[in-house]
């Protein structure tokens, strides 16, 4: 058994250009959640990292295939083959680190013959970590980012559905060990 993700389009109308989508009719556009009781997936990810005293590097592969064995259609959870890499300066008097992270996705076409294949996208995202190691605010942790930064309009699950556009993110925690 396997949760798949089922986007119906027809009559949706959505424009090709990220915006405010028109009216739909609710019947014939809509996205569910279904059971594939025959899935088969297989797929690869490979990873490398190096951490060094004042930097780091990462860099990821991911590969993933999926059918349903009944019907002999792909899975709707497919993602384009991607090559991410990450990378960044370590910044240790301030106790923090800078980094930046590219995505480079392929065009998408593994699709069923319904569907229409989806277009490659690269997207940036930049970074930043301040996590002090002593004194009184040890233990703090503030993460900021910027999510794509370039605004990239990019479909990752279902063609005509763009992903959010830039994203400022903020995050603060405090760990206390007893």
């Amino acid at each position: 058994n396997f949760i798949d993700l089922n986007v119906v389009m027809a009559g949706c109308g959505f424009p090709t250009q990220p915006g405010p989508p028109p009216p739909f009719d609710q019947d014939t556009c809509y996205t569910q959640y279904v059971n594939i009781p025959k899935a088969e997936l297989d797929g690869v990810e490979i990873e490398g990292k190096y951490d060094a005293a004042r930097w780091y590097a990462a860099i990821a592969y991911t590969h993933i295939d999926g059918k349903d064995k009944t019907t002999g259609d792909y899975l709707g959870v497919l993602q384009p083959d991607k090559i991410v890499l990450d990378g960044g300066l370590k910044i240790p008097e301030w106790w923090s680190r800078i980094g930046a992270r590219f995505t480079f996705a392929d065009d998408f076409k593994k699709v069923n013959p319904d569907d229409q294949p989806r277009d490659g996208y690269n997207i940036v995202d930049l970074y930043a970590v301040i996590e002090p190691m002593e004194g009184p605010l040890k233990g703090l942790r503030l993460d900021l980012g910027i999510d794509n930064v370039t605004d990239e309009a990019y479909e990752l699950i279902a063609r005509d559905v763009y992903e959010e556009g830039r994203n400022y993110k903020a995050a603060i925690s405090w760990t206390h060990k007893w």
